[in-house]
């Protein structure tokens, strides 16, 4: 049967096609895992990344949920509406849905700091408050210019070309998640 000349291009065809599908879709999982490496440990000229900084956003959440407890104890159902938001933070396992959390973690926060405007406390207190609203908002600014999005966009488009969407397909592979 191998000396048929067409049933040997037929199976050299073949090995040819599972070969790229094997090695292709894992060059492609190797990008993917480059991308979540951004997301977690930061570009190579960045200092930080987005995930320190949601973790950051959950321990400065929770430092705040400490100051208001204390300081003003007619509002601990907005403390609880922020743990639940930076409960929910701490739980999620996806790009989107840590966006999300994150998100709300964060109103909740800037409900919080802005009922401390009203509220009467002692200056200690008050600073707290304040340091902390701004080091949230410092991180938020932080994981806005941080260049994982930019890096999975790129990734993504290298994923969409020929013949990677067909790999892509076959291996089921899916694009890089953006944040936000």
């Amino acid at each position: 049967m191998l000396k048929s000349r067409n049933f040997a291009w037929l199976v050299s065809g073949i090995l040819i096609f599972f070969t790229v599908i094997i090695l292709g879709g894992n060059a492609m999982k190797a990008l993917k895992t480059e991308a979540s490496n951004i997301f977690v440990n930061g570009g190579k000229d960045e200092m930080t990344s987005i995930q320190k900084e949601l973790d950051k956003i959950v321990a400065y959440g929770n430092n705040l949920i400490i100051v208001a407890e204390r300081a003003m104890p007619d509002e601990s159902k907005k403390a609880e509406e922020l743990k639940t938001a930076i409960k929910d933070l701490q739980e999620a396992k996806t790009v989107s849905k840590k966006h999300d959390a994150a998100e709300s973690a964060v109103q909740k926060a800037s409900e919080l700091y802005g009922l401390s405007e009203k509220a009467q406390m002692d200056d200690t207190d008050r600073n707290y408050f304040v340091s902390i609203n701004s080091d949230i908002e410092t991180s938020r600014y932080k994981i806005t210019k941080s260049i994982y999005n930019e890096e999975a966009r790129k990734i993504n488009k290298e994923l969409s070309g020929f013949p990677q969407l067909i790999i892509r397909l076959v291996r089921n592979i899916k694009t890089v998640e953006l944040y936000g």
